[in-house]
């Protein structure tokens, strides 16, 4: 009876992989809709905010024990990983971002995969909002789906400057809440 059981649960946790890999994170799909495959500048150059090296919890985030871990990768950027399921899930880990400034705006170039075009991208977040102390943090989504067909980095930057005051450029704004300082990363 012990090995049945070891036998079963072993092909219930293939059954989940498996069912993972073909759908392996389902939640990024809507970022693949707006994903670039350029980032808007060739190589970071805004330094990393070490005020944002935190644990953060997303306030539109139902389940309150999901969160962000932001960590600083170098001087010019980040690594985050999202706890999801009760913070027990790496759903994703490491995942590569970097700010960019378009006149006085300033978006968050967030590595993803375009799941459509089969290959590596970026998609975007507008910093709507950061208060002085860092504690509270508001970005909005870039959510324009021609971004995929745009053919260089400058039309990228020119496209995202002419609509940088327009809200219907952008999802609803989510709204992010430091948890924790993580002082010993800066």
């Amino acid at each position: 009876m012990k090995y049945i059981s070891l036998i079963i649960t072993f092909l219930f946790t293939v059954g989940i992989c498996e069912a993972q890999q073909n759908d392996p994170l389902p939640e990024l799909r809507i970022f693949s809709k707006f994903c670039s495959k350029f980032s808007l500048d060739e190589k970071p150059n805004v330094p990393a905010d070490t005020n944002l090296i935190a644990i953060w919890k997303m306030k539109e985030d139902v389940d309150e024990h999901n969160y962000f871990v932001m960590e600083r990768y170098n001087y010019f950027e980040f690594a985050f990983t999202y706890m999801n399921r009760a913070g027990s899930n790496r759903t994703y880990e490491n995942v590569g971002a970097f700010f960019s400034k378009i006149g006085n705006a300033v978006f968050i170039n967030v590595e993803c995969y375009d799941y459509e075009a089969k290959r590596p991208g970026y998609f975007f977040l507008k910093v709507t909002d950061l208060d002085s102390r860092g504690w509270n943090l508001t970005l909005s989504l870039v959510a324009d789906s021609t971004l995929k067909d745009i053919t260089s980095r400058d039309a990228l930057r020119e496209r995202l400057a002419k609509n940088v005051n327009n809200p219907g450029f952008y999802k609803e704004p989510v709204h992010f809440h430091k948890k924790l300082p993580l002082m010993y990363c800066k």
